[in-house]
């Protein structure tokens, strides 16, 4: 097995990302490594909706989001956990990211909370499998 040193971990709040961040923790202190959490809000969600109630629902998710990445930071055991909020398409977001910063291990959970999603169009995890640069770790 390779020794992973800098982990992309893409969050979204459900049980399997938290699952998949403490496998990263585990990994990451093992390798002595670093991790990136990455959140992204779709944005997609909020597309028709009037002005103010885009904002509205926007502004909530960024709150939300900013309570989950700090309650996952606050849980490292002494290595380097950065977050990063970005807003658009979950799954290119999360490709793109592993792209810009060359991470060698991408750990994500097996489903999220997006079920429609995964039902209609394609799982954000099939798609970040299949076109991510790296190696990619699906944790239940």
């Amino acid at each position: 097995m390779s020794a992973y040193q800098h982990l992309l971990v893409p969050i979204d709040g459900s049980v399997n990302a938290e699952r998949a961040f403490e496998q990263a923790l585990a990994i990451a202190k093992r390798n002595r490594g670093k991790i990136d959490l990455l959140a992204v809000i779709d944005t997609r969600s909020f597309q028709g909706i009037a002005n103010l109630d885009a904002v509205e629902g926007l502004q909530k998710s960024l709150e939300q989001t900013s309570a989950m990445l700090e309650k996952l930071e606050s849980r490292q055991q002494k290595i380097s956990v950065t977050s990063q909020v970005l807003s658009g398409n979950p799954k290119q977001e999360i490709v793109k990211f592993a792209e810009k910063t060359a991470c060698e291990l991408i750990v994500m959970g097996a489903t999220g909370l997006n079920a429609f999603e995964q039902r209609f169009v394609g799982s954000t995890t099939a798609y970040v499998v299949d076109k991510g640069p790296c190696t990619v770790m699906i944790v239940k």
